[in-house]
């Protein structure tokens, strides 16, 4: 295998690395101290493990000649002991080194082949369901990581964060027109039928929106739509489905996290939390209740099993 470019003394160690790929997060794609923090710890045991693994201090030359085999033992080492975690923690675990791996590609032309072609764990088939909460920030997080350039991953973040936060369909989303930038506390929305319904904004949507804008290469006119595909023209649907197909897949989720999942994930986690049920309808622009009703099952599934959990009785047997 060749050996990785880097620039005369250029410090080469796993510390330095690791270093240029936060900074890389933080500046250019503007992610969080917190999910920074969460890729820190993630990369910091893989490194950890590889120098027990292969008996010598991680540097670029070692990550370059990372083998299947070595990525094996890794997600092996981290499914046992007293710290284990499950398959889809593992596979998130996955998902920041290919990440990193994609990062040491451009900057230092290190070969990524072996761990994007590296196959996760294999995770256990679940029911049809609304991601829970921590799942749709996985999906939010990796959305970041999972571009090239800056403006796209601020893209993919806004269109996400725009359909959960406000319970859009994908339709609904990709129809936002450039005149209705920088959004408002509350947006009108047109839906199935031309019907309109007005929904609130969250200030995190807003922001979200606002990032993508002063991220995009494209100069709008007032009724173009904001998200633009690559070349500039409209983003299509199937653009954003197949990116949560790949995230799914990074993240060990089930096949029915779609973009409508990230719909029915806003009025099931609205519901749990304690809003009403026809304020639902009416944010989701149902025309009947009876297509509603499937939220407060789902709802009421996640009250069950959180009730099994937590009450110190639920595991008792009858009298």
């Amino acid at each position: 295998m060749s050996q990785p470019q880097a620039f005369a003394g250029e410090d080469r160690s796993f510390e330095a690395l690791l270093a240029q790929w936060s900074a890389f997060l933080a500046q250019e794609l503007r992610l969080s101290a917190h999910t920074i923090s969460a890729y820190q710890r993630d990369l910091s045991a893989f490194s950890v493990f590889l120098s027990d693994h292969l008996g010598a201090k991680i540097d670029l030359s070692a990550l370059n000649n990372v083998q299947t085999s070595d990525l094996t033992a890794y997600l092996s080492r981290r499914s046992r002991g007293d710290n284990a975690l499950e398959a889809a923690s593992r596979a998130r675990a996955l998902s920041a080194i290919r990440a990193f791996y994609r990062f040491l590609s451009v900057r230092f032309d290190v070969d990524a082949g072996v761990v994007a072609r590296y196959r996760g764990p294999k995770i256990p088939a679940r029911a049809p369901r609304a991601p829970a909460e921590t799942e749709v920030d996985g999906l939010i997080d990796a959305a970041e990581l999972d571009a090239d350039e800056p403006w796209i991953a601020a893209r993919n973040v806004a269109i996400l964060t725009l359909i959960y936060g406000c319970g859009l369909r994908i339709s609904e989303g990709l129809a936002l027109q450039q005149r209705q930038i920088p959004l408002q506390s509350v947006l009108l929305v047109r839906g199935k039928g031309n019907k309109e319904r007005r929904v609130p904004v969250l200030p995190l949507v807003q922001a979200a929106i606002a990032d993508y804008i002063r991220q995009t290469p494209w100069d709008l006119s007032p009724e173009e739509p904001i998200f633009r595909g690559a070349r500039g023209g409209p983003l299509h649907a199937r653009i954003v489905q197949g990116l949560l197909q790949k995230l799914r897949r990074q993240l060990g989720l089930p096949e029915s996290v779609t973009p409508h999942a990230l719909r029915h994930a806003f009025a099931t986690h609205m519901l749990r939390n304690g809003a009403d049920l026809r304020a639902i309808q009416d944010l989701l622009g149902h025309a009947h209740a009876t297509a509603t009703q499937i939220y407060a099952a789902h709802a009421q599934d996640g009250l069950i099993a959180a009730f099994k959990r937590a009450h110190p009785r639920a595991d008792r047997p009858k009298d």
